[in-house]
């Protein structure tokens, strides 16, 4: 009888324990903090900027990790930042290995593998890996352009000093913040990809050294010229 008892009690304390779970959930889920009813999904310049940091500051620059949500304060504590990272992993946005970020697998039952984030705070992790994913872009385009420069250096045989000069543009480019790249808009850029391609073989026709006519005319200067 007595073992029946205390099972009894066990039963009803674990039920308790259930309902105030439950009950918290909802409250995590259902009432943001007032101070951030109203913000847009979007990030803003300096949550973008300490997401952009935080990843050239790790190991894997273009994989989001599981502290990068708390970086960019879209959540409150470590902790959280991993339950989301998880999540993200969990339906197949992330893909580490690989070093993907597929948006496409944002669908109706993504909110399920963030059921322990707020859901003021999964619109802003949606709104942050669509801003992550035009970064991978911008770099992709950035690689491509150095990949071409590199291309017509060895074409030429040497290194000319405006493919140098292009080649150290990109690598600024690469490092520059959202807020910074805003603030550089209205400043002149330095010589891009294409200008110093077109200089370096302008140089190399001028040198008594330089090779003949056909080899330049091979040289690809620009993304269709390469097939």
């Amino acid at each position: 009888m007595a073992n029946t008892v205390g099972d009894q009690d066990e039963g009803r304390a674990r039920k308790r324990g259930r309902s105030f779970f439950s009950r918290l959930t909802t409250l995590n889920l259902w009432t943001p903090m007032l101070k951030d009813c109203n913000q847009d999904v979007d990030l803003s310049f300096q949550q973008a900027d300490n997401l952009f940091r935080w990843q050239l500051a790790s190991e894997h620059s273009r994989q989001l990790n599981e502290l990068s949500c708390f970086m960019c304060s879209i959540v409150e504590s470590k902790y959280q930042s991993r339950e989301a990272y998880k999540g993200l992993l969990q339906a197949g946005v992330l893909c580490p290995g690989r070093g993907d970020l597929d948006t496409t697998r944002i669908d109706k039952n993504f909110t399920h593998h963030l059921a322990t984030i707020p859901l003021f705070r999964q619109r802003k992790i949606i709104g942050m890996l669509f801003h992550w994913e035009e970064e991978l872009t911008r770099w992709r385009l950035l690689d491509e352009e150095e990949s071409e420069i590199r291309q017509v250096m060895q074409a030429v045989g040497f290194d000319d000093e405006n493919c140098v000069v292009g080649l150290a543009a990109i690598a600024c480019k690469r490092r520059l913040a959202l807020s910074e790249r805003v603030e550089q808009t209205s400043q002149a850029e330095p010589p891009g990809y294409a200008t110093a391609v077109e200089q370096g073989a302008r140089q190399v026709n001028s040198r008594s050294h330089s090779p003949p006519t056909d080899t330049l005319a091979a040289c690809p200067t620009s993304l269709s010229d390469q097939g």
